[in-house]
């Protein structure tokens, strides 16, 4: 199973590649890049509607650059930001609303998620290095395997951890 998640995540540029049953469906090189591009647009597409709009439900922004982005006070609920290549260094989501979005394995270093409702969000694998989590809520958010905070660092983060799944792996509640 691990395997297989690993080799899913070096696909995640790839977020909409067609799944069959019994593995990844065939596909021409020629129309696997077509399917990134198409991919590529979208998440364009949603980065343009967060911008006019301040909010955006279930969008995909995975794999790609949004270092330093400002998404203070915007509604990201559910949004996917998970994947290996997902960099967001420095981004401001303060007061956002990201109820069970997903940052796995994206590189948060610097990050400011203070105020944020991060209600059942999940950080698994994903760099949390001087990441500040301040006045936040992290009840039932997952950051098991992250690296950069120990779990002292986040039960010490001033966040309201109810249920919370530590870098470790351990279920904490204050």
């Amino acid at each position: 199973m691990k395997n297989n998640r690993i080799n899913l995540r070096l696909l995640c540029a790839l977020s909409s590649i067609p799944l069959v049953s019994n593995g990844l469906q065939a596909m021409t090189s020629e129309a696997a890049v077509n399917q990134l591009n198409k991919s590529k647009q979208q998440i364009v597409k949603n980065v343009d509607y967060v911008l006019k709009n301040n909010k955006c439900l279930a969008c995909d922004f995975k794999g790609v650059s949004l270092k330093n982005s400002n998404f203070k006070n915007t509604n990201l609920r559910m949004a996917d930001f998970g994947c290996i290549k997902s960099d967001l260094e420095g981004a401001d989501f303060e007061k956002a609303n990201l109820i069970e979005a997903n940052f796995e394995g994206a590189n948060l270093r610097g990050a400011r998620f203070e105020g944020a409702n991060l209600w059942n969000t999940n950080f698994e694998n994903s760099n949390l290095e001087n990441t500040d989590f301040e006045n936040s809520n992290l009840s039932e958010a997952n950051l098991q395997g992250a690296t950069g905070m120990t779990d002292q660092e986040v039960i010490d983060s001033g966040a309201e951890l109810e249920n919370t799944t530590l870098p470790s792996g351990k279920k904490y509640s204050k």
